[in-house]
């Protein structure tokens, strides 16, 4: 699954991981060799969403969903000038953010101030986590929900096409 998936070296053949989910298999010996299960769609299935796709291609662009860090010092200031930057251009307001937290989603106090504040007038926020392996747990009492599993840049892009269907 594109899921699982993820470029961790710039140049190298072998430049692709998949993390926690290992190895789907291998080439021994010119065969090819699973180590689970090869998830296939039923033949008669359709392996996407075909009424997404259209909505997709009829976009006359993509909904505006930002990146940020939390790290020692994040204060929160890029949050607060993208709020407003977004209340200065209404034509292209920013819908979302995504935050790169430490460790399992954890974020600076300063920086979770401003993401309240961007949350409280309407942009979708969504926690994930700057390590390569592992995921954000979701846990009842975030302020933010969790990435499911997915990388910031990846979370980004769901949180981009999950805003088009609103």
């Amino acid at each position: 699954l594109a899921r699982d998936v993820s470029k961790v070296h710039t140049y190298r053949v072998d430049a692709f991981d998949s993390g926690d989910a290992g190895a789907l298999g291998c080439v021994e010996e010119g065969h090819l060799r699973l180590f689970r299960a090869w998830v296939a769609p039923d033949n008669d299935a359709v392996p996407y969403d075909a009424a997404a796709l259209l909505r997709l291609r009829q976009a006359g662009g993509l909904p505006w969903v930002e990146l940020v860090v939390s790290h020692a010092d994040a204060d929160g200031s890029v949050v607060r000038a993208l709020l407003a930057h977004s209340a200065a251009h209404p034509e292209n307001p920013l819908r979302g953010l995504v935050v790169a937290g430490t460790g399992n989603g954890t974020l600076h106090t300063a920086l979770s101030d401003a993401l309240l504040e961007a949350q409280a007038s309407g942009v979708r926020v969504v926690r994930a986590s700057r390590c390569a392996h592992g995921r954000v747990l979701a846990n009842s009492a975030a302020l933010f929900p969790d990435s499911a599993g997915l990388s910031p840049v990846k979370a980004r892009i769901a949180l981009m096409l999950a805003l088009m269907e609103n």
